[in-house]
This record gives C-alpha cells, structure tokens and sequence, in this order.
C-alpha cells in the first residue's frame, strides 16, 4: 500500500470507528454494551489468567517502573501514572476542572 491509500484506509476506519461509537454512546444500549464487554473482558481475563500472572511475573520490575513514573496532571499536579485514576476523583483535580468551566462560561458570556 502507498501513503495515500494507507492515509485513506486509516481515515475510513476512523470514520467507521467514530459513527460507531457514536451510535453506541448515544444510544439505549449504551449499558447493555458496557455490561456485555466488561463481562466479556471478565471471561478473557479467566480463561488467559496463567498468560496475565507469567506476563507479570516476567515484566514486574518494568510494570512497577511505569507505574511509579510521574505525570502531570491537567490541574498542574505531579501523579504517578499508577494513582492517576484516584486523583482525578480527588477534591484537588475536581475543584481545578470546575474553575476552569466556570472561566470558560465568563469568557463565553462575555463574548
């Protein structure tokens, strides 16, 4: 494949891609979809359970390594990418998000 038809193919797919979680997202099976795949990831996880442990045992150190490094945050904080989902539900990150909209609603009021 040349550059253009593989720049092509990667456009189509992510036109497909987005409809398709679009229709998903926005639709009344959003829960069902979400139910069946987190069931779904479950079941692969049970069934791959002695790949998932070897990958682990085998890959620990870097595992750990990535974990630990630190990120920034949006709200301007250092996190460990391993804590990154707590912090985002942490009072700190919430209180940041809702400043930011709130001076966003001004300028757009503004303007």
């Amino acid at each position: 494949m040349s550059d253009e038809e593989e720049l092509t193919y990667k456009e189509r797919r992510s036109a497909v891609n987005k409809t398709y979680r679009t229709k998903i997202l926005n639709s009344e099976k959003a829960e069902e979809f979400k139910k069946k795949n987190i069931e779904d990831c479950r079941k692969w996880r049970e069934q791959n359970k002695e790949r998932v442990e070897a990958y682990r045992e085998k890959n620990r150190e870097k595992v750990l390594a990535y974990n630990k490094e630190k990120v920034p945050c949006v709200c301007g904080a250092q996190v460990s990418r391993g804590c990154m989902s707590r912090h985002r539900e942490s009072n700190k990150h919430r209180l940041y998000l809702l400043s930011e909209s709130r001076k966003a609603e001004k300028e757009k009021n503004n303007n």
